[in-house]
This record gives C-alpha cells, sequence and structure tokens, in this order.
C-alpha cells in the first residue's frame, strides 16, 4: 500500500522549504508585512511549483536514475511502483493549478513573465542536464537561474521590478550563487559516480574529474563552504 510518507519522498517534498522560502522571501523584501493568508496561498503555489519541477526531471531522467541506487530508494515512480499514467497526471495537473493560484492573487503581467521564465529555465535544465556533454558546465546555469527568478517572482508580487534596489539586486545575485553551489557541486559531487557509469552529463565530470579521484579533487572546505551558502 502506498503511503503518503512515499508519495512525499517521489516528489522530493523534504526540500520543498527551498521552494517555499526562496519565494516568500522575495515577497518579504518588497512588503512591510504579511498576512497568514499569503504564507497559505504562496505556500500553496510553491507545492505545485515544486511538484511540477521535480515529476517533470524524473521523467526526462528515468533512464539514468533507475541505475541509481538513491533515487531508486526514493521514488515510486522509479521504482516502477507508481505508473507513468499516473506520474504525468500528477505532474500536469499543477500547470492549471497554478493558473488557478494566479487568478486567485491577481498576478500582473509582470510576475507571470517573470514566473514563466522562472519555469522554462528549470525546464531547459531538466531537459539538457544528463545530455549536454561539456556543456552542462553552461546548463547547469539554468537551475540558479530558476531560483533567481523565482526569488524575483515573490518580491513582484508585492512591488514592481522599477522599485528594485542595489540590496534586493544583491540577494537575487547571492541566491543565484548559493543554488549553484548548492546543486552543482554538492549535487553534482553525489552523483558522479553513477553519473559517469551511466553516461549522463555531470559538472565536475566536464570539469575532467573522474570517480576514482573526484574525493581529491573536491575539497572538504569547499563542501563546507556550498553547504552554508546553500
Amino acid at each position: 500500500m502506498v503511503k503518503l510518507r512515499d508519495i512525499a519522498l517521489t516528489y522530493r517534498l523534504y526540500i520543498l522549504p527551498i521552494v517555499y522560502v526562496t519565494m516568500i522571501y522575495g515577497f518579504l523584501v518588497a512588503n512591510n508585512g504579511i498576512v497568514w493568508s499569503d504564507y497559505l496561498i504562496l505556500g500553496l503555489v510553491s507545492l505545485s511549483s515544486h511538484i511540477l519541477g521535480f515529476g517533470f526531471n524524473d521523467l526526462v531522467d528515468l533512464k539514468y536514475d533507475k541505475e541509481n541506487p538513491r533515487h531508486l530508494r526514493r521514488s515510486l515512480f522509479v521504482r516502477g511502483e507508481m505508473s507513468f499514467k499516473w506520474h504525468i497526471i500528477i505532474t500536469l495537473i499543477q500547470v492549471p493549478v497554478l493558473l488557478f493560484w494566479a487568478i486567485v492573487l491577481n498576478v500582473s503581467r509582470e510576475t507571470m513573465i517573470i514566473a514563466a521564465l522562472s519555469i522554462s529555465a528549470i525546464m531547459f535544465y531538466n531537459v539538457l542536464g544528463k545530455k549536454s556533454g561539456v556543456l552542462v558546465l553552461i546548463v547547469d546555469l539554468f537551475f540558479p537561474l530558476s531560483m533567481s527568478l523565482l526569488f524575483l517572482t515573490g518580491y513582484s508580487l508585492s512591488a514592481p521590478l522599477s522599485e528594485l534596489s542595489i540590496p534586493v539586486i544583491l540577494l537575487a545575485v547571492s541566491a543565484f550563487f548559493g543554488f549553484f553551489l548548492g546543486n552543482s557541486v554538492l549535487a553534482g559531487y553525489r552523483d558522479i559516480c553513477s553519473d559517469l557509469d551511466q553516461g549522463a552529463s555531470n559538472f565536475h565530470g566536464a570539469l575532467g574529474s573522474q570517480s576514482a579521484n573526484l574525493q581529491i579533487s573536491l575539497s572538504r572546505s569547499s563542501r563546507a563552504l556550498s553547504h552554508g551558502i546553500y
């Protein structure tokens, strides 16, 4: 019997707070206050965005994830315990859900454009991330770009981008580098063995690292720094 915990693991809901906090933080820096209903609605928006992104990621990476013990333990879909049809339904139903919340929030055209760019960036990263060879060094930048745009989406829900200040721009840039280190450095390090064995693109692999000597190439200090910024 499928448990809620298994579904939560499949769609990586344990890291949902990263998406939620990124959007809420953007909203807060543009606003003097926030009511509980804003927290709730933005939480539901974050949930749908999160499921859409990771659901799509599992679809395009299924070939590689089936050979990765970590993903097999995590995902009902990767293990074959959730049908392709149900995974597609759960993933794609988030699109009309997000459009519904856009109507409820009465979002501006500017916010819609930024949100669409954020989603487009993460989709581009998902599609080409493990298939781009040495270009993964460029493709990997689209994940942190997506998260920076998510931060700006939260901001634009409360204030127009014309009011962006230098500190807010620096926060968006910091988000970019934080997610770059967290995803490319940390996640790339974690999955390099399975990625290289399956012929998938990998940030460290593109830099010339090999699974046998990677621990020497990537120092403990750089990993600790990545954790701290992420």
